[in-house]
């Protein structure tokens, strides 16, 4: 009968689990900004043949304009969403409106906020 798994052990190893997995999606959302840049080059690549017909260039000078080109214009869409739409914190906001225990964090801190203000209470330098 050694060979049961306790229950805390079993919780143990599927948070360990959970956490890995987490942690795993976390590192590839970070790198797949950058495979898309290969996936367009390539892309470019395979079309190049059909693209010529419109673009009287080779494959690799289309490479050479069409994938600085489209690096330029996403970096300008991300200076876009950044500055004119504020994308980051309505993302934030939305996400945060999602997760209750996050929400009712917030309002903990904002009652925190309203106790110290309210008791005027300031740090001794």
């Amino acid at each position: 009968m050694n060979n049961i798994i306790q229950p805390s052990k079993l919780k143990e190893s599927l948070v360990k689990i959970r956490n890995w997995l987490v942690e795993t999606k976390f590192r590839m959302d970070i790198s797949i900004s950058f495979l898309t840049i290969l996936n367009f080059t390539l892309l470019v690549i395979t079309a190049s043949d059909k693209l010529r017909n419109v673009i009287p260039l080779g494959t690799w000078a289309l490479v050479l304009v069409l994938v600085p080109s489209a690096f330029i214009f996403i970096i300008f869409l991300g200076w876009f969403l950044d500055k004119v739409v504020n994308y980051q914190a309505t993302y934030y906001k939305a996400q945060t409106e999602r997760v209750p225990q996050m929400t009712e964090l917030l309002e903990r801190v904002k009652n925190i906020e309203k106790t110290l203000q309210g008791g005027k209470h300031e740090r001794k330098k």
